[in-house]
């Protein structure tokens, strides 16, 4: 009797992610800065009541918008796999803090009376977005980082099962020096995708928000560029593998074991 071996190869598809973390962190920046300078231009120049509350509810609409998507963010914190305990503990906190933070904003904000009092307001928005920048596309890393971790894992169990089928066809005199070959490259590039994980949590972990320092915001700026850049490495190191693993697998079926019918199946992760 045959027996049926599957082995589920995954796909992790990070760098769709690591694209739109780089078009948020460039131009949201850019157009939710023009659109609060916007509000503070208008509020220099009014003093009708009515007008004020309008530029209280569009910015209302602004912290809220932070809100949610923050919000967003914790749910998919408390997803990672390997990001746990006390360090997801942490990540969530410091998330729920600028929450908290916008949260005590926007109350402010909804009882300014007056327009000196409005357009300072709406400058914190400004530097709490600060925060709010930072504080995305770090945690976002961090996240996609997790998740090359666990495929990482399950990839090192599938090496091991191809390793065991590769040693039986060796057994039954079959040449397998370039399925070894192979297998050994999947090895190197999952190691070196976990390398590059890693690396990228290390480069983001410890940022803080500029608040206005260039340097800062320049420190950041490169940091940021230099992880995504390691999770894109990672990324391709883990498609290689796939790629590997398959060819693996085509090559063990060409042998034709009378105990063995090996299939794959392809699952695909979308973080």
């Amino acid at each position: 009797m045959k027996t049926k071996i599957k082995y589920f190869i995954p796909v992790v598809c990070l760098l769709g992610l690591m694209s739109a973390t780089s078009v948020f962190a460039q131009t949201t920046a850019i157009s939710t800065t023009t659109r609060i300078n916007a509000l503070r231009a208008k509020v220099a120049s009014t003093t009708n009541t009515q007008a004020i509350s309008k530029l209280i509810a569009q910015s209302d609409k602004e912290i809220t918008q932070r809100i949610d998507s923050l919000n967003a963010l914790i749910t998919r914190v408390q997803q990672m796999k390997k990001v746990v305990g006390t360090e997801q503990t942490n990540i969530v906190s410091q998330i729920q803090s600028v929450i908290t933070s916008l949260n005590t904003l926007k109350t402010k904000i909804d009882a300014d009376t007056d327009t000196a009092t409005l357009r300072t307001d709406l400058q914190t928005i400004t530097k709490d977005y600060r925060v709010y920048m930072l504080i995305l596309p770090q945690t976002q890393i961090i996240a996609a980082s997790d998740r090359i971790d666990t495929i990482d894992s399950d990839f090192s169990a599938i090496v091991s099962k191809l390793q065991t089928r590769i040693t039986e066809a060796q057994t039954a005199g079959k040449d397998v020096s370039s399925l070894q070959t192979i297998i050994t490259d999947v090895q190197n590039k999952i190691s070196d995708a976990q390398t590059q994980a890693q690396n990228a949590v290390s480069t983001v972990v410890s940022l803080a928000p500029d608040q206005g320092v260039q340097t800062t915001a320049q420190t950041n700026t490169s940091a940021l560029k230099q992880a995504r850049a390691d999770i894109k490495t990672a990324t391709t190191d883990l498609q290689t593998a796939k790629n590997d693993a398959e060819n693996i697998l085509k090559g063990i079926q060409a042998f034709h074991l009378s105990n063995t019918v090996v299939s794959t199946s392809t699952a695909t992760s979308t973080q």
